[in-house]
Parts: structure tokens; C-alpha cells; sequence
């Protein structure tokens, strides 16, 4: 199914399967809602909170999501390409401490100011990537050439 923004964003708890096109939900907060196999295109998220949401097989692609908070949020096989996800601290995400399966990629995307402090993170995969001033330190990482 294709959204299109609306007045009312995500009033359900449950998403699968779903087109989420050029939404525009700057600073507003969404709780507890599971978005799966989900695609975000050209969405602009910036400033909002994302509380206790969880997304599995997602991919968000030209998305801002500078400054989103992911407090309690869980990401799953999710995908960021060609957006903007400045400001951001990871480490306010649960993330499990030993990573099997679970990866998160970011592709020609821009994450400045970003913190992923002391986290355990083998399947995070940057490609063609801006990470200026972003915190890396302590966090648990596989580098592939």
C-alpha cells in the first residue's frame, strides 16, 4: 500500500509491506509502532522522536532524518540510502550486544555529528558515506576494504 503525507501520520501500530512517499513529520513524536518491510522515499523525519518503534526490513531512501531521536528503537535489516541522518545518537537504540543477522546499511549517505559510542555493531556497512565528527570510539566495528 502507498501513503502519500497526510494530517494524521502512522495512526496505526503495525505497518507491512508499505510505500511511505514524501511524508513530511518534522518534530513530532511516534510511539510503539512496528513498520515491516516498509520503504520510506524522500520522507523528512528530522527532529521527530522515534519511542519504543521498531523497524525490520525496512529501507529509507532520500530521506532527512537529521537530529531523529531512536530512543528504544529497534532496527532490524534496515537500509538508509542517499540520506541524511545527521545528528543522530545511536546509542540510545537497544541494540543486542552479540549481532548475528541483524545489519544496518547506510549508502551515499550523510552522517555528520552522528554517535555510535561503544557500540557492538559488526554488520553496520558504510558505503560511499560523509562521517565527519561522528563517534566511533570504543564501538565494536568489522572494516572491510
Amino acid at each position: 500500500m502507498s501513503h502519500k503525507a497526510t494530517s494524521e501520520l502512522f495512526v496505526l501500530s503495525h505497518y507491512g509491506d508499505d510505500l511511505f512517499d514524501s511524508i513530511k513529520g518534522v518534530a513530532l513524536q511516534f510511539k510503539h509502532i512496528t513498520f515491516e518491510r516498509c520503504h520510506f522515499n524522500q520522507c523528512d523525519f528530522s527532529q521527530s522522536d522515534f519511542y519504543h518503534c521498531h523497524f525490520i526490513e525496512c529501507v529509507f531512501s532520500q530521506c532527512n532524518l537529521s537530529v531523529m531521536s531512536v530512543v528504544a528503537t529497534e532496527f532490524d535489516d534496515v537500509t538508509f540510502s542517499d540520506c541524511k541522518a545527521i545528528g543522530i545518537d545511536w546509542t540510545k537504540a537497544p541494540w543486542p550486544q552479540f549481532m548475528t543477522q541483524t545489519t544496518i546499511k547506510f549508502e551515499r549517505s550523510l552522517l555528520d555529528g552522528s554517535n555510535f559510542y561503544a557500540l557492538h555493531l559488526p554488520e553496520l556497512s558504510l558505503v560511499g558515506c560523509r562521517a565527519h565528527d561522528v563517534d566511533f570510539r570504543e564501538a565494536n566495528l568489522v572494516i572491510q576494504i
